[in-house]
């Protein structure tokens, strides 16, 4: 396993450690300007749901969810998240966009997306369906954005070296490495960059953040993704072979909590639905193939990419996330796949989930403790360890005329050291409700004044068009 990143890099070759690819996905609900959910449908200008390459729906009818493709630069990928909000925006009518990760107010129930009449229309209808009984249909409104990321084959060939394994296989075991360590350490991106510390007393029926003083990311706690059954599950992130045993039993094997749901109320009453419904907050994913399911694409072609769900909209960005915070990803994800690892029992992941939601709610408390190595140690020393021992390929990541990478490590340590400076922090003092209509009035307003290229106009209206005409074929 990799464990050096100076053994295989260094000033000559250091270009590598920027070959990847990288996509965003950010959902966001749409609301009236009184910071309702929206009753409005979904806008005909943004295509199909189903088949729409950059725009569909999460799991209401008000959860948009915009995509990119993926690209070789952070400054891409972000220019065109940057382009597809604002079309969005100039395509809601009167509606807003809600920039913040918990949902506003919640009056009325919440009316759960559509996609269509067709087989695979209804199964995901469905499928909605039965994350409503589930789990509650407002858990299901929580937001955030999904960043996807891949080293490119350059990249990995560079450090496979005489590694007898083929590259699929060597990637697979790198990528499932990388898992394994962001489940133990990624609770530090709760603390730097959680921006869910307030809710509306909607959500629960009280005002947590009265409980919660020091929350970075109630989204990231068990007042956010959670499921009592699904952490009762064991997914091992060993091997690809033992992941995808794990997944198939889940899938395969009843539970009972889900037999006395209407069989119309569900596509079935296993542990897991779908593939999709397994909660963690890192994914290994592999690029879709359409005759195959989600386990059986990875099966055949290994992990390809990886997607990171532990990040809250960041409200004062249109694109709900920020440059700094996609080098700052990318520069951690390196770090975990340099760093030791081992394989963990199922004892030490409960130990990591009880870390993640320890910070999610007390996070900004400077004496807060979490496990480390077995004993109780403050999060703000192990933070600046880990940011300590990031330093090296901060330094490598630096071009010789920019030192970005290693201003943002100063950066983040000046957050650990003060959490005053951490988003969460800020967001904490505002009125959440009233918080969220200025952001987002503000957003609707910039992106209305912007105008996109007649090219890119062009290319929403073919693939709206497109998107029309390939949801006819599922029917």
């Amino acid at each position: 396993m990799l464990d050096n990143i100076s053994v295989y890099f260094n000033n000559k070759n250091k270009s590598i450690l920027h070959k990847y690819l990288c996509g965003l996905e950010k959902e966001s609900n749409r609301i009236c300007n009184k910071g309702f959910f929206s009753k409005n449908r979904h806008p005909k200008n943004l295509g199909h749901p189903l088949t729409h390459p950059n725009f569909t729906l999460d799991f209401a009818n008000t959860q948009l969810e915009i995509m990119t493709m993926p690209f070789d630069s952070f400054e891409r990928a972000l220019s065109n998240m940057k382009n597809l909000s604002i079309y969005a925006m100039q395509n809601l009518g009167s509606d807003l966009l809600w920039p913040l990760s918990m949902p506003p107010k919640i009056c009325n129930e919440i009316e759960l997306a559509n996609f269509g009449s067709s087989k695979k229309g209804l199964e995901k209808n469905l499928y909605r369906k039965g994350l409503a009984n589930r789990y509650g249909a407002k858990m299901q409104t929580i937001s955030g954005v999904h960043f996807n990321f891949s080293f490119q084959n350059e990249f990995w060939n560079e450090v496979k070296k005489n590694d007898p394994r083929s590259l699929k296989a060597f990637k697979t075991d790198n990528y499932l490495k990388i898992i394994r360590s962001f489940l133990e350490k990624g609770w530090l991106l709760t603390y730097l960059f959680g921006a869910s510390p307030k809710m509306d007393i909607s959500y629960l029926g009280f005002e947590a953040d009265k409980d919660y003083p020091n929350a970075t990311s109630f989204r990231m706690s068990h007042f956010g993704y959670y499921s009592k059954v699904q952490k009762q599950l064991a997914i091992s992130f060993d091997s690809l072979e033992d992941y995808l045993l794990d997944m198939k039993a889940a899938l395969q094997n009843k539970e009972q909590r889900y037999a006395n749901i209407k069989q119309d109320s569900q596509l079935n009453d296993s542990i897991l639905q779908t593939a999709a419904e397994h909660y963690s907050r890192i994914k290994p994913k592999a690029n879709i193939h359409r005759e195959l399911s989600i386990l059986d694409t990875l099966s055949k072609q290994g992990i390809e990419y990886l997607e990171i769900r532990s990040l809250d909209l960041n409200p004062f960005e249109i694109t709900s996330i920020s440059l700094q915070q996609m080098q700052f990803l990318h520069l951690f994800l390196l770090y975990l796949l340099f760093s030791k690892n081992k394989i963990f029992n199922k004892k030490e992941y409960c130990t990591f989930c009880e870390n993640q939601n320890r910070v999610a709610l007390y996070g900004r408390d400077q004496k807060l403790t979490i496990s480390h190595n077995g004993k109780k140690a403050r999060m703000k020393d192990i933070a600046l360890s880990i940011l300590d021992e990031m330093k090296p390929i901060a330094d490598l990541l630096d071009s010789n005329q920019n030192r970005e990478y290693s201003e943002l490590i100063k950066e983040m340590k000046s957050q650990v050291q003060d959490t005053k400076q951490t988003l969460s922090s800020k967001l904490a003092k505002c009125d959440f409700i009233k918080t969220g209509l200025e952001l987002a009035h503000m957003q609707k307003t910039d992106a209305i004044s912007q105008k996109r290229s007649s090219a890119f106009l062009n290319q929403m209206q073919e693939r709206k068009t497109d998107s029309f005409l390939e949801e006819k074929k599922y029917v």
